[in-house]
């Protein structure tokens, strides 16, 4: 191992000539491999570290060509480091990493390369973006799991939209929601991804331990096999074949509710990802089943319909809030810089939040309509400039639908006399009713007259004739299998027309074709001979009144 100048001694020896010894200890006690080639390719130094690396011996590889260590050979175009395959002795190849430096010896260039074996740094680093990927895809999971159950609290929907979100989310075959009735497991709900087959509503599925111990336990607990001959005849049909369960208590309160059981009739079994999956959507299901048992209760008595409208949004607002708060920390690094995976997830998770927050408003509202206990301030506003905020408010949900939003207003400020809270509010609902209710990528045009008219038009399902006198009732909702499930408990009309009728206004369905489309309008009264002072003075305006009017403008928002 041994390198010299050029035309003294042999090249092979210059590496380990030093006028004090020191060079070759130096070169021995370093941990990553050091090698050197002349001109022409061939070694000239073999540290002891690269002949552990690479299996040779270094008097043995003196002169060998570099390409036989570095599979096509080492780069020149800069100082690295680079990643190559590199091969050993026996043939086996391994990730290594390259720092690569040229020197001048006399008339001779001796290229020095450092190198590392870096296989597993890489295979850790692949695990950490699997678990990533793995992270990213069960908020994804958690995030639909969300949408679908804040779309309705009817329980039926609820509970079926649960399950198939579940069954989907560990690769299950079948799962049911049993409810947990005094001692007793009875049957909500039942699905089979492979033949259909379910059980019958109310039939009895007791005793079994297994499932009892997650009740008792309060976890999830995995089985290779239901003790199903306790079980009745219909529970085993139902079982058959199955070879893996997975039990999952649902925690309302204090108590167990009930029991998602999921069933895989392959071998393998569930694991942890599985788990972690279940743990965070029983979370989610546990509070949708609290959701839809207290709105159930407020059917059934019309008299408390207030009186949960206003608990349900106080009981939202404060985990909402957490939420939130989590997904802006999320966002900012506050907990630690945030994956790359993770900005979709995130993104979509602010969304739903915001859609989330505002079906807690509206719960609000409804509430205080019913209690009488309502409050607003008109004064004098530009609806114009309300029109324009409503619109950007809609963006992130028209964007993230893929969907075309647009905006036809007179370029001066139009004046009425109204709460603005309220205006924006109606605008909003109307907006995200023809965002919902598309039947393919949405398309809302939203139009502000000079004579205080705002029509909001879409190309959505449209509405029967039959249905029209019923779309401003309270919990009315448009349900079309051909849709996705959507936001909203069919509240937001009702509000708007009762909102508009607070302002001395109306809001009517004027036109709707079913597969065509809607148009709704609201109507509000113009404040009359506004001078230039009021108008610059108005909140919310879009600029100066002239005393001519300008050609309307035009904002597209996709």
């Amino acid at each position: 191992m041994h390198l010299l100048v050029a035309g003294e001694i042999p090249l092979a020896s210059v590496g380990r000539a030093h006028p004090d010894a020191c060079f070759e200890n130096i070169l021995d006690l370093a941990p990553d491999g050091i090698l050197a080639f002349d001109a022409e390719g061939h070694l000239v130094l073999f540290n002891r570290a690269a002949e552990r690396l690479f299996g040779h011996a270094a008097a043995d590889i003196y002169g060998a060509p570099v390409s036989d260590l570095v599979m096509g050979g080492v780069p020149r175009n800069g100082a690295g480091p680079f990643e190559v395959t590199a091969r050993r002795r026996d043939g086996s190849a391994f990730l290594a990493e390259l720092s690569v430096n040229e020197q001048t010896f006399g008339q001779e260039v001796v290229t020095t390369v450092i190198c590392r074996d870096v296989t597993e740094r890489k295979r850790t680093e692949e695990r950490v973006r699997q678990l990533n990927r793995e992270l990213a895809e069960r908020l994804e999971r958690g995030v639909k799991v969300v949408a679908d159950l804040a779309a309705s609290l009817n329980p039926s929907e609820v509970t079926g939209r649960l399950l198939t979100r579940v069954v989907e989310a560990v690769g299950a075959d079948q799962g049911a929601l049993l409810r947990l009735n005094e001692d007793r497991l009875v049957v909500q709900d039942s699905v089979d991804v492979q033949d259909g087959t379910t059980l019958p509503r109310g039939s009895e599925f007791t005793g079994d331990r297994i499932l009892q111990r997650a009740v008792d336990e309060r976890r999830v607990v995995f089985t290779s096999g239901i003790e199903a001959g306790r079980l009745p005849a219909q529970m085993r049909n139902w079982l058959q074949g199955v070879r893996q369960e997975a039990a999952l208590p649902l925690v309302v309160g204090d108590e167990v509710a009930a029991l998602l059981l999921l069933g895989r009739r392959r071998a393998e079994a569930f694991g942890d990802s599985e788990l972690e999956t279940l743990q965070l959507m029983g979370n989610v299901a546990a509070v949708a089943l609290r959701d839809t048992q207290l709105f159930t209760a407020a059917e059934a008595a019309s008299a408390s319909k207030s009186e949960f409208l206003n608990m349900a949004a106080h009981e939202l607002r404060t985990p909402l809030g957490v939420v939130v708060g989590y997904l802006s920390m999320l966002a900012d690094g506050t907990l630690g810089p945030p994956s790359e995976a993770w900005s979709r997830p995130i993104e979509i998770l602010n969304i739903k939040a915001a859609e989330l927050n505002q079906l807690v408003d509206t719960l609000l509202i409804a509430a205080h309509m019913e209690a009488g206990t309502i409050q607003g301030e008109a004064q004098q506003v530009d609806l114009v400039g309300l029109a324009r905020e409503a619109v950007q408010r809609a963006e992130p949900r028209t964007h993230l639908l893929g969907g075309q939003l647009i905006l036809e207003k007179p370029a001066d400020p139009v004046l009425v006399q109204a709460d603005p809270i309220y205006v924006g509010r109606i605008l909003d609902n109307l907006i995200n009713n023809g965002l919902s209710y598309a039947m393919d990528k949405p398309w809302v045009r939203v139009s502000v007259s000079a004579d205080a008219v705002v029509t909001v038009e879409d190309h959505g399902l449209g509405i029967p004739d039959d249905r029209r006198g019923l779309v401003f009732e309270r919990f009315f909702r448009v349900n079309d299998p051909s849709l996705l499930p959507q936001p909203g408990i069919g509240l937001g009309l009702y509000i708007s027309r009762e909102l508009a009728r607070r302002c001395g206004g109306e809001v009517a369905l004027e036109e709707s074709v079913p597969g065509v489309g809607s148009r709704f309008v609201l109507r509000l009264n113009a404040v009359e001979a506004v001078s230039e002072r009021a108008a610059e003075a108005a909140p919310a305006s879009s600029g100066r009144t002239t005393g001519n009017r300008s050609a309307p403008v035009c904002q597209c928002y996709c």
